[in-house]
């Protein structure tokens, strides 16, 4: 059900090291889980060339688009994962909220990296914003390394044009 925090539009998961996983334009937009789209526990090349989300659609047309739950893409215990941009109008929870019961509580943002995931590219990260304030959020979560909530976050309203997290 797409309305259940484990729930996602898109999962990658448990790939082989030899596997390649590319996606020319992902589209995963309008769920009421946790993430729009996550990729766990997988070490293959894993590419994603156009990437637009957008949020929850109940909470655009009734709260303004401000408090939705989900997170563009999670990636947790995963590696090479590169994406090349990013367009849409999602917008994660106000920095410092809570997420709902029954969702991982990290610092909300667009993107999550977890779990030790390495070589992690992202470029050219630019929402499609429609909604006011414009400065309540932050694209990337990084727990690198740190115990969860801890990590890296990226200041609010920035627009990375290159987030790179290596592990060498």
């Amino acid at each position: 059900m797409y309305e259940d925090p484990k729930y996602r539009h898109m999962l990658v998961v448990g790939t082989e090291p030899t596997d390649r996983v590319h996606f020319y334009q992902a589209n995963f937009e309008h769920a009421m889980s946790e993430a729009n789209m996550e990729v766990r526990d997988s070490p293959c090349p894993l590419r994603i060339f156009s990437f637009k989300s957008e949020g929850e659609w109940r909470d655009l047309v009734a709260k303004g688009g401000k408090h939705n739950p989900d997170v563009t893409l999670w990636i947790r215990n995963s590696s090479n994962v590169h994406v090349y941009s990013l367009g849409g109008n999602m917008r994660p929870l106000k920095t410092g909220s809570s997420y709902p019961k029954g969702y991982a509580q990290y610092p909300p943002s667009l993107f999550r990296l977890t779990h030790g995931s390495c070589d992690v590219v992202l470029t050219n990260l630019v929402d499609q914003f429609q909604f006011r304030p414009v400065s309540e959020w932050n694209m990337v979560y990084d727990e690198a390394g740190a115990s969860p909530g801890k990590g890296l976050l990226t200041r609010h309203c920035d627009r990375p044009s290159l987030y790179r997290r290596s592990c060498k």
